[in-house]
């Protein structure tokens, strides 16, 4: 029997599939595992946010955007974020019962309209004691208007950041791993067909 000798098929195909995958990897991998981390801290948030109605706890939403370089223009690199929702408005109704009923609503000009994004850095980080005076023309000059006595620091972002930094590095790292090897799969796969032909 002769010797066999040992050979490297396909060599060329291997070193475009890692090329692939690097590629891959640096897109749209890295993209959901900043999301997939940036979701573990919005949960912890949600969980830590006061709850008055509801709004606030509802409007925090991770996402993932373009980072940007000092001069504000957009790089190619991803960052994950945790952030209130400018976008979110709600109206809350209190039931016959006395249930509060939170509901998010889309038209602009709504009396009663809850703003998260307003008020987020006030219970974040408290009011100092203030005057309620209004700045506008229509402001009665005659009435006394009562001084705000401040607020106590609620913080629940920075909390939520430092406390989950452990877990968003674990989901990070699985949900990379596992879109690698989902990529890997496709490639090897594609690569069996292309050597059956």
């Amino acid at each position: 029997m002769p010797a066999v000798k040992p050979s490297v098929i396909g060599l060329k195909d291997v070193r475009e599939a890692l090329q692939a995958i690097g590629a891959v990897v640096t897109q749209s991998a890295d993209r959901k595992g900043l999301y997939a981390g940036a979701k573990v801290v919005r949960d912890v948030a949600r969980r830590k946010a006061p709850k008055l109605t509801g709004s606030l706890r509802k409007s925090i939403i991770a996402r993932t955007e373009r980072a940007r370089d000092g001069s504000g223009k957009k790089t190619g690199q991803y960052v994950g974020q945790v952030v209130i929702d400018r976008r979110a408005k709600f109206v809350v109704t209190v039931t016959k019962k006395g249930r509060t009923v939170l509901k998010r609503v889309k038209q602009k000009g709504t009396k009663g309209t809850i703003y998260p994004r307003n008020y987020a850095h006030l219970v974040e980080f408290g009011t100092k004691p203030h005057p309620t005076t209004p700045k506008h023309k229509k402001a009665d000059p005659k009435r006394r208007y009562p001084h705000h006595p401040g607020a106590a620091a609620k913080p629940f972002l920075r909390p939520a950041e430092l406390e989950s930094r452990p877990a968003v590095a674990k989901a990070y790292r699985e949900t990379v791993l596992a879109e690698v090897e989902k990529r890997a799969r496709k490639l090897a796969d594609k690569a069996r067909q292309k050597a059956r032909k």
